[in-house]
Protein backbone atom coordinates (compact mmCIF):
# COMPACT_ATOMS: atom_id res chain seq x y z
CA UNK A 1 0.00 0.00 0.00
CA UNK A 2 1.13 3.31 -0.70
CA UNK A 3 0.03 7.02 0.02
CA UNK A 4 -0.48 8.94 -3.35
CA UNK A 5 -1.85 12.52 -3.59
CA UNK A 6 -5.59 12.12 -5.61
CA UNK A 7 -8.17 14.62 -7.05
CA UNK A 8 -11.51 14.36 -5.19
CA UNK A 9 -14.61 14.97 -7.36
CA UNK A 10 -17.73 15.11 -5.05
CA UNK A 11 -18.32 13.04 -2.38
CA UNK A 12 -20.88 12.41 -0.05
CA UNK A 13 -20.84 10.61 3.59
CA UNK A 14 -20.65 7.57 1.84
CA UNK A 15 -18.11 7.92 -1.43
CA UNK A 16 -15.90 9.64 -2.70
CA UNK A 17 -15.32 10.47 -6.09
CA UNK A 18 -11.28 9.67 -7.20
CA UNK A 19 -10.87 11.92 -10.36
CA UNK A 20 -6.77 11.47 -11.28
CA UNK A 21 -3.71 9.67 -10.16
CA UNK A 22 -5.00 6.15 -9.95
CA UNK A 23 -4.92 3.48 -12.20
CA UNK A 24 -7.65 1.11 -13.39
CA UNK A 25 -7.07 -1.86 -11.19
CA UNK A 26 -6.10 0.59 -7.72
CA UNK A 27 -7.98 0.21 -4.41
CA UNK A 28 -8.35 3.88 -2.65
CA UNK A 29 -8.60 3.51 1.01
CA UNK A 30 -10.59 6.40 2.73
CA UNK A 31 -10.01 6.62 6.42
CA UNK A 32 -12.73 7.88 8.56
CA UNK A 33 -10.36 10.81 9.70
CA UNK A 34 -9.36 11.44 6.33
CA UNK A 35 -10.73 15.12 6.08
CA UNK A 36 -11.80 15.29 2.35
CA UNK A 37 -13.27 18.08 0.51
CA UNK A 38 -14.77 18.36 -2.79
CA UNK A 39 -12.60 19.08 -5.62
CA UNK A 40 -9.15 19.43 -4.10
CA UNK A 41 -6.11 17.00 -3.76
CA UNK A 42 -5.84 14.68 -0.58
CA UNK A 43 -3.49 12.32 -0.04
CA UNK A 44 -5.24 8.71 0.62
CA UNK A 45 -3.79 5.25 0.81
CA UNK A 46 -4.23 3.15 -2.50
CA UNK A 47 -3.76 -0.32 -2.82
CA UNK A 48 -2.29 -1.58 -5.94
CA UNK A 49 -3.71 -4.73 -7.85
CA UNK A 50 -2.35 -7.86 -6.46
CA UNK A 51 -3.55 -10.31 -9.94
CA UNK A 52 -0.46 -11.94 -11.18
CA UNK A 53 0.13 -11.62 -15.17
CA UNK A 54 -0.49 -14.10 -16.69
CA UNK A 55 2.44 -14.93 -19.16
CA UNK A 56 1.99 -16.84 -22.46
CA UNK A 57 5.27 -18.00 -24.84
CA UNK A 58 2.83 -18.35 -27.65
CA UNK A 59 4.88 -19.62 -30.85
CA UNK A 60 7.17 -22.01 -29.23
CA UNK A 61 5.28 -25.46 -27.56
CA UNK A 62 6.71 -27.41 -24.77
CA UNK A 63 9.09 -29.83 -26.11
CA UNK A 64 9.18 -28.61 -29.83
CA UNK A 65 12.40 -29.12 -31.94
CA UNK A 66 14.06 -26.15 -33.05
CA UNK A 67 16.57 -25.41 -35.69
CA UNK A 68 17.92 -22.27 -37.81
CA UNK A 69 16.24 -19.01 -36.82
CA UNK A 70 13.49 -19.48 -34.09
CA UNK A 71 10.82 -16.53 -33.25
CA UNK A 72 9.95 -16.55 -29.83
CA UNK A 73 6.87 -14.61 -29.10
CA UNK A 74 5.50 -13.75 -25.45
CA UNK A 75 2.79 -11.65 -23.82
CA UNK A 76 1.04 -11.09 -21.02
CA UNK A 77 -2.52 -12.55 -21.65
CA UNK A 78 -4.93 -11.16 -18.81
CA UNK A 79 -5.69 -7.05 -18.05
CA UNK A 80 -2.51 -6.15 -15.55
CA UNK A 81 -0.53 -3.55 -15.55
CA UNK A 82 2.87 -4.41 -16.88
CA UNK A 83 6.20 -2.79 -15.72
CA UNK A 84 8.28 -5.26 -17.74
CA UNK A 85 9.13 -8.77 -19.08
CA UNK A 86 12.45 -10.38 -19.17
CA UNK A 87 13.30 -13.71 -21.98
CA UNK A 88 15.97 -16.17 -21.01
CA UNK A 89 17.20 -18.78 -22.54
CA UNK A 90 18.96 -21.69 -20.67
CA UNK A 91 19.27 -18.90 -17.81
CA UNK A 92 20.63 -15.96 -19.71
CA UNK A 93 18.79 -12.83 -20.12
CA UNK A 94 18.49 -12.60 -24.32
CA UNK A 95 15.68 -9.63 -24.31
CA UNK A 96 13.56 -7.32 -22.39
CA UNK A 97 10.82 -5.23 -23.14
CA UNK A 98 8.44 -2.45 -20.93
CA UNK A 99 5.59 -3.20 -22.55
CA UNK A 100 2.83 -6.73 -21.80
CA UNK A 101 4.69 -8.40 -25.26
CA UNK A 102 7.87 -9.01 -26.83
CA UNK A 103 9.63 -10.68 -29.83
CA UNK A 104 13.47 -12.45 -29.73
CA UNK A 105 15.05 -14.06 -33.18
CA UNK A 106 16.86 -17.10 -31.49
CA UNK A 107 20.18 -18.19 -33.85
CA UNK A 108 20.15 -21.99 -33.13
CA UNK A 109 23.02 -22.76 -36.01
CA UNK A 110 25.56 -22.73 -33.24
CA UNK A 111 23.53 -23.88 -30.14
CA UNK A 112 24.32 -27.19 -28.74
CA UNK A 113 22.57 -30.19 -29.57
CA UNK A 114 20.58 -30.76 -26.77
CA UNK A 115 17.88 -29.61 -24.36
CA UNK A 116 17.32 -26.00 -23.99
CA UNK A 117 14.92 -23.86 -21.27
CA UNK A 118 13.12 -20.59 -22.57
CA UNK A 119 11.44 -18.53 -19.73
CA UNK A 120 9.71 -15.30 -19.89
CA UNK A 121 9.30 -13.25 -16.95
CA UNK A 122 6.84 -10.38 -16.67
CA UNK A 123 5.87 -7.80 -13.59
CA UNK A 124 3.23 -5.92 -13.00
CA UNK A 125 2.96 -1.87 -12.02
CA UNK A 126 2.59 -3.34 -8.13
CA UNK A 127 5.79 -6.02 -8.56
CA UNK A 128 3.87 -9.41 -8.64
CA UNK A 129 6.00 -11.39 -10.88
CA UNK A 130 5.17 -14.30 -12.58
CA UNK A 131 6.49 -16.48 -15.83
CA UNK A 132 6.34 -19.43 -17.65
CA UNK A 133 9.08 -21.80 -18.79
CA UNK A 134 9.24 -24.52 -21.59
CA UNK A 135 12.02 -26.64 -23.10
CA UNK A 136 12.64 -26.92 -26.38
CA UNK A 137 15.26 -29.55 -28.23
CA UNK A 138 17.51 -29.08 -31.15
Amino acid sequence: MVRRGVQVGQRNCLSVQIVSAVNENDRVIVHPDDQVYDFQQHYVDVANEVTAPVVVISNSGNGAKVNGMVRIQANVSNNVNVSGMQLYIDGKLRTSASSASLSFKWQTRKVSAGVHSIEVKAQSTAGVVASQSIQVFK
